[in-house]
């Protein structure tokens, strides 16, 4: 095989790489829209609403799910907001990683300082609507923006892949963690040995910084 096959093969190779790039960002978007429900700061005031309300699996998932698509709408807004003023498409492999690493570090200790008040959806008497609507608007307000779909977005936009459908992997991805997250801690929750404990360790523990770390690590593998 002469020098000029090789260099027919090795490009073959590399528009293959291209090529597949596209359905990567997908299959990895949708990953990362997945495993950051696993953070407990995401999904636990949810569940406890849920629960203090006795709502009904479906009343369950389609105010989670309502919920989830302003928490990750937040995030699209946030992204484009940012991307006008710093361009972070135009960024590199590395600056890119730390900027990721920021946002997500940063968005997990403000929900993890806010967490003290899931305990005031606990206390509160859910035995009208509008205690009810009160207790959705403080599970929205702890949720707050999708920081990790900002990083994904952007490196969305260097690949020229479709953000539309990024995002929409990436909201499947979330929908169908953070349901089942949500879901199982509803169940827990009437098993009174789960629900103070699990409250306890969240607070004290680093278990939504250990999931914050694990997200950084694989969006900087996408980056």
């Amino acid at each position: 095989m002469n020098n000029e096959s090789l260099i027919l093969i090795g490009q073959s190779e590399g528009m293959s790489l291209r090529d597949m790039s596209p359905m990567l960002i997908l299959i990895l978007s949708f990953l990362a829209g997945a495993v950051q429900m696993i953070a407990p700061d995401r999904w636990i005031p949810l569940s406890v609403l849920s629960w203090r309300s006795r709502w009904s699996d479906s009343n369950t998932i389609g105010f989670s799910s309502l919920t989830f698509g302003m928490h990750l709408l937040l995030g699209v807004a946030l992204f484009f907001a940012l991307e006008n003023t710093l361009k972070l498409s135009q960024y590199g492999p590395f600056p890119l990683t730390l900027f990721a690493g920021s946002v997500i570090l940063g968005g997990t200790a403000f929900r993890m300082k806010r967490f003290s008040r899931v305990r005031s959806i606990l206390s509160a008497p859910f035995d009208s609507p509008s205690s009810t609507a009160w207790g959705g608007v403080t599970a929205i307000g702890l949720l707050g923006p999708s920081e990790v779909l900002i990083p994904v977005l952007a490196k969305t936009l260097q690949m020229g892949a479709s953000p539309v459908s990024v995002i929409l992997a990436f909201t499947m991805g979330t929908l169908i963690a953070g349901n089942l997250m949500v879901g199982l801690g509803r169940r827990a929750w009437d098993r009174p040995f789960w629900l103070p404990r699990v409250l306890e360790v969240v607070q004290r523990d680093t278990s939504a910084l250990t999931v914050a770390v694990g997200l950084i690590l694989g969006v900087g593998f996408l980056l």
